[in-house]
């Protein structure tokens, strides 16, 4: 017998693995990983031990993104002069709310209310589970100085041109 690849429960709808394979183009092996590491909020095992995960879900985003876009809020929280480099993220200023959204969902940030969008990344707070997951150093194959290579390509325009503003000023 085979499985109904979307089913309604109690008003909601929801698709299995293969189906959600379809939609993003990987595996099903994969979709049941990513229900499994808890990567799709409200995914759950059904009776017979398949995954189930809502139709609405999205594919998850690589934790490497995940983990710039929390650091790039934390950044901001303790420097909030500074301004978001968008083009860095991979994101436009529409996408924040939705991003922050899923992100929530997986217990990253904490919940977010009256924040107006704009607003979002200086306002936000993150979770233990954020905060672990910012801090965790889990791509052991960088040595310090690569990254302190990168944080030099990265920052160092950024502080250049804070440092020559300040100095007009004064």
């Amino acid at each position: 017998m085979t499985r109904n690849p979307i089913i309604k429960i109690d008003g909601k709808t929801y698709m299995n693995t293969k189906a959600a394979a379809g939609y993003w183009n990987v595996r099903a092996s994969t979709v049941a990983n990513y229900c499994k590491n808890g990567d799709i909020p409200c995914a759950y095992k059904d009776h017979s031990g398949k995954w189930s995960l809502p139709l609405e879900s999205i594919k998850p985003f690589p934790k490497e993104d995940i983990k710039k876009v929390l650091r790039l809020t934390l950044q901001l929280q303790n420097n909030p002069n500074y301004d978001i480099d968008y083009l860095s993220l991979g994101i436009s200023p529409e996408q924040l709310p939705a991003v922050y959204d899923y992100l929530f969902k997986l217990n990253y940030i904490k919940q977010i209310k009256n924040i107006l969008p704009a607003r979002l990344p200086y306002e936000v707070t993150l979770t233990d589970r954020g905060i672990g997951l910012v801090t965790s150093d889990s791509n052991a194959s960088h040595n310090s100085a690569d990254n302190i290579g990168s944080m030099i390509d990265k920052w160092g325009p950024l502080i250049i041109n804070l440092a020559t503003a300040i100095i007009k000023a004064s």
